[in-house]
């Protein structure tokens, strides 16, 4: 293993391993989000994204390339490489602070990767160097603001993310946009988790709110909202981005449990931790 990459390996890659790392879980937990887990029964307890991708005929080395490691016994586990496009999944799975600093750390370490392949290669002469354009900036500032809406990153990131990427095509932009904190319903977070209903395959909105009781919340991270909807009004509450981190690291530290404990009944749920809105 050099610089990352595997010498049987022929793409720019990093291990799972390091991939774990960055993203400040147990290696074991990144194997369950990337290969499922099932009950006694057979029954998918957490939906895997590399079945995901099987089924839908996508090439698996595009984006996870399977392998083994030794450990310190000299006993032979489970590992994957993971490529730029399978990080790309991962930090679709972690939101806020948690998703941007992963983020941040696998781009930072495949571009070490790529400066390092640069050295090997002669310089092109200066006259040949390209500076990105302003179609090339607003196509990567539109795929990155996708990508960021998705996994529910701050608004002021990603104007901050913006201002970056225009900036290396020569572009200054003010920042004048000072964004509030969001706050999620329980459906959201629901789907943001992965967490369904078992029977009906539902977001599992009783079960996130059971769950969130029994969390240390701080003040700033409730919030109540009138609404209205149909022929319905009244008070909703919500929560900010933080408390769903909380509630993402409590299934984590608990092994992502199928029974969700409620004050009168308990809930049975699954978990898709690949399909999240």
């Amino acid at each position: 293993m050099e610089n990352g990459l595997s010498t049987n390996v022929k793409v720019e890659t990093i291990t799972s391993l390091e991939v774990s790392q960055m993203m400040e879980i147990e290696h074991k937990y990144l194997l369950k989000m990337l290969n499922g887990q099932t009950d006694k029964d057979g029954r998918d307890k957490m939906v895997g994204i590399i079945p995901t991708l099987l089924r839908g005929d996508l090439p698996l080395a595009n984006f996870f390339i399977e392998d083994t490691y030794k450990d310190a016994s000299g006993k032979k586990n489970k590992m994957y490489h993971c490529t730029k496009k399978g990080c790309d999944l991962l930090a679709n799975k972690l939101t806020g602070e948690k998703g941007i600093l992963f983020t941040a750390k696998y781009v930072e370490r495949f571009h070490q990767m790529e400066d390092y392949i640069k050295k090997q290669i002669p310089e092109l002469p200066q006259s040949k160097a390209k500076t990105p354009n302003l179609a090339s900036a607003n196509n990567t500032v539109k795929i990155l603001g996708t990508l960021m809406e998705k996994a529910g990153i701050k608004p002021d990131i990603q104007l901050l993310t913006a201002k970056t990427v225009y900036a290396q095509a020569g572009i200054e932009i003010p920042l004048l946009i000072e964004a509030d904190q969001k706050y999620y319903d329980t459906t959201y977070i629901a789907k943001k988790v992965g967490m369904y209903v078992k029977k009906s395959g539902k977001p599992a909105v009783t079960a996130v709110s059971q769950l969130i009781k029994s969390l240390p919340l701080e003040e700033g991270e409730t919030k109540d909202f009138f609404e209205g909807k149909d022929n319905w009004q009244g008070s909703v509450t919500k929560y900010s981005e933080s408390v769903i981190e909380k509630v993402r690291d409590w299934l984590v530290e608990n092994g992502y449990p199928t029974i969700i404990e409620g004050e009168s009944k308990n809930y049975h749920v699954v978990y898709d931790t690949y399909d999240v809105a």
